[in-house]
């Protein structure tokens, strides 16, 4: 022991130590993040193709019941259970949940992307029955139609296309002819 007494060091962590431990806290987040983020785009995926099926379902036994074999007009919630069309994972704020739309021969909307401006968040088109889920804008147009067609079960060739397998422009005749709109499906609990 040495005249003025034992050193003591001090408790605590050096800086060394502390930027080792960001170093590894840094390298770390960047391999969860991704990971967490196509986990939830799966999961929202399989959300809004199951309300498809599940809206697609409840519409066909509608029709069978209706004595003229017609599509409903409209969404009505006391269809579903608790009395409530299933939620878009991704809807925001302002937009309606369903539009509904009268345009023979159209099976997508022009507008695939549900963002604030959009007419709803699932579109509707009550001459044929076909009912399709808008979906959130992906890094490039291309991305945005690969999930908007794994949502919805389609094969759509480009963003503006109406039908699968026809081009943008036939259909946009088709809709010229019956520009009229449905009447709005009515929401419950607000």
């Amino acid at each position: 022991m040495s005249a003025a007494g034992p050193t003591r060091r001090a408790h605590g962590f050096t800086l060394v130590e502390l930027l080792i431990v960001l170093v590894l806290l840094g390298i770390v987040s960047a391999i969860v993040v991704p990971s967490l983020r196509t986990e939830r785009r799966e999961a929202v995926t399989t959300a809004l193709r199951s309300n498809i099926s599940q809206v697609q379902m409840v519409l066909d036994v509608r029709r069978q019941d209706s004595p003229d074999g017609s599509w409903p007009p409209a969404l009505d919630p006391d269809w579903f259970v608790n009395l409530i069309v299933p939620q878009h994972p991704d809807n925001m704020a302002g937009v309606p949940l369903v539009e509904t739309v009268i345009a023979p021969g159209s099976t997508h909307p022009g507008d695939k992307v549900v963002h604030a401006g959009a007419a709803g968040a699932y579109w509707y088109n009550s001459t044929n029955g076909t009912f399709r889920a808008r979906v959130k804008a992906q890094e490039s147009d291309a991305e945005t139609l690969a999930y908007y067609n794994e949502v919805n079960f389609s094969s759509l060739g480009g963003l503006g296309s109406l039908v699968d397998g026809a081009p943008a422009a036939a259909v946009a005749e088709i809709e010229a002819v019956v520009p009229a709109k449905a009447p709005a499906a009515p929401q419950a609990g607000r």
